[in-house]
C-alpha cells in the first residue's frame, strides 16, 4: 500500500502524468460554472457579454481570438503558451492590452451614459 502512496503522491509519478493531469485538465469548466440568483441576474450577464464582444469587434484579430481562448478555456498563460507555441510573453503583452483597450471603452461608454 506504501508503494501505491508513493507512486501517486509523487510529481513525477506515472500516475500523476497520464491520469491525474488529464482528469484536472478536463473538468476546467466545472470552475468556470456561473451561478444566477434570478433571471434578470442572467440578462444583465448576457448584456455585458454581448457589448464585451460588440467592442471587441476593433481589435486586430488576433487579438481578439487570443482573448476568446484564453476567456472561454480557463487555462493560464503559461499552459496556453505550451499548447499554442507562442511564447508567454507576447500571450502576456496581447491579454493585457486587450483589458486595458477593454477598460477604457467601459469607461468611455459609461461616461458617455452619466451625461
Amino acid at each position: 500500500a506504501r508503494v501505491l502512496m508513493n507512486q501517486y503522491v509523487r510529481s513525477n509519478s506515472a500516475f500523476k502524468t497520464k491520469y491525474y493531469t488529464k482528469l484536472r485538465t478536463e473538468n476546467f469548466d466545472v470552475k468556470n460554472f456561473q451561478y444566477f440568483d434570478g433571471i434578470e441576474e442572467l440578462i444583465e450577464f448576457e448584456n455585458k457579454l454581448k457589448f464585451i464582444k460588440d467592442k471587441m469587434n476593433g481589435l486586430h484579430e488576433y487579438d481578439k481570438l487570443l482573448f476568446e481562448i484564453y476567456f472561454s478555456s480557463g487555462k493560464s498563460i503559461r499552459k496556453l503558451a505550451k499548447d499554442t507555441g507562442i511564447s508567454t510573453t507576447s500571450i502576456y503583452t496581447t491579454l493585457k492590452n486587450v483589458k486595458n483597450y477593454l477598460k477604457d471603452e467601459v469607461k468611455s461608454e459609461y461616461k458617455e451614459l452619466e451625461q
